[in-house]
């Protein structure tokens, strides 16, 4: 049953400030590299913990060590109130895994109708990626548009245009295309290239900056302790690199109408069960 009343921003960030401990207790057991990322990694840098305005946790995973995760996470975790979840086990088009809290419900406007959800954070894993930023960029633009036919079948709009479009795409090819088939597929090409065995390393298969977040594996050769919200987690010794290269002057503070979260609604769950 849900609780009626939704959640603070602090409370929600609190709850999976929760997720990461979680994540970085087992990664430290099992010996698997993690690495905060993207606004985790420039608010530990820029603001000892979470930005501000922020509702989400973002980590990556070299691809060996991401599949550690996906294999014995779950065993470890049987019986307790945490789950991974991604395109494998539920109808949500992510080629990512969520890490869930089964204490706490939650709602995005994208997602409403498709399943319940919990509140979570990103898990991303890194993979093998070309050294070419031309080959790079096409890669993208294909792996983009499948997610984007996707999406179709998945996630709501709150615009109305762009939700009248999907729609009719939808009805096109619904008898011939499956949501699942299509994540799998990107899954798939992500990895093709050996994490190990190449110079440079991306979120091949999800990522929001394009050629920006094309990085040499070496800055995830030797990790360094950072420190978030009191606690210390796990970050790319290369953060500055990493943080320049993605936001240019990251401890200058957008525009005022610029800071924005991700409309995470949540509520504390009286019924723990996933």
């Amino acid at each position: 049953m849900q609780n009626p009343n939704p959640m603070t921003k602090e409370e929600i960030q609190a709850a999976i400030l929760g997720l990461l401990e979680e994540v970085d207790s087992f990664c430290r057991l099992k010996g698997l590299r993690y690495s905060l990322a993207a606004g985790t990694l420039l608010g530990s840098v820029r603001h000892k913990g979470f930005i501000p305005w922020d509702d989400d946790i973002d980590v990556v995973m070299p691809r060996p060590d991401y599949e550690k995760l996906l294999k014995d996470y779950p065993l470890h975790s049987r019986g307790t109130r945490y789950r991974l979840v991604n395109w494998s086990n539920s109808p949500f088009p992510f080629p990512f895994t969520k890490l869930c809290d089964s204490t706490f419900l939650a709602r995005t406007y994208q997602y409403a109708d498709l399943a319940t959800e919990y509140l979570w954070i990103d898990i991303f894993p890194l993979d093998g990626a070309p050294s070419d930023v031309k080959v790079f960029k096409s890669y993208l633009r294909r792996r983009d548009f499948k997610l984007q036919i996707a999406y179709c079948f998945t996630m709501k709009s709150e615009n109305k245009v762009k939700q009248a479009i999907r729609a009719s795409i939808k009805s096109v090819l619904s008898p011939f295309v499956k949501t699942h088939s299509i994540i799998k597929n990107i899954d798939n090409n992500a990895k093709k290239l050996s994490y190990d065995k190449s110079e440079y390393v991306a979120q091949m298969a999800w990522n929001v900056y394009g050629e920006k977040e094309l990085f040499p594996r070496s800055y995830f050769d030797e990790l360094v302790e950072v420190d978030f919200e009191g606690r210390r987690f796990l970050a790319s010794k290369n953060w500055d690199e990493i943080l320049t290269q993605v936001y240019g002057n990251y401890m200058q503070l957008p525009p005022v109408d610029q800071r924005s979260d991700h409309g995470i609604m949540a509520w504390k769950n009286d019924v723990e069960s996933i």
